[in-house]
């Protein structure tokens, strides 16, 4: 079987959410760039930037991003292939620039890791 290609994840949430340890069991293809909310990004590199595949907006309520914190890195996501929101409904996270992007936009409940490594863009 060929090896996966490894996918760089940010993860845009409050750094206090509890539900974030469900992170440690992603795939083995999956490597977390960082987490936080876009303020407190300043220390990535631009080679980390460009590293980014998969955006994840996890959290509800005043612990998720919002379509202003998005719009405030979108600048730096040059590789991003997928963003996937934990909240309901996207309607909220839209913007011109995102809509004209090619970036898959997805969202669920599902704890992101109940992904399988077919559903990852860019993984096989």
């Amino acid at each position: 079987m060929a090896s996966l290609s490894k996918v760089h994840l940010l993860v845009i949430a409050d750094k206090s959410s509890p539900e974030l340890q469900v992170l440690s069991t992603l795939p083995s293809n999956v490597e977390i760039v960082a987490i936080g909310k876009p303020n407190e990004l300043d220390h990535l590199t631009l080679q980390q930037w460009d590293s980014i595949s998969i955006l994840l907006n996890f959290g509800t309520g005043v612990k998720a991003a919002r379509k202003e914190d998005i719009q405030a890195i979108w600048s730096n996501l040059h590789n991003l292939k997928w963003m996937h929101s934990t909240i309901a409904g996207l309607e909220h996270l839209l913007f011109d620039e995102l809509i004209q992007s090619s970036v898959i936009l997805t969202n669920a409940k599902q704890c992101p890791a109940q992904w399988t490594q077919q559903e990852i863009p860019g993984s096989s």
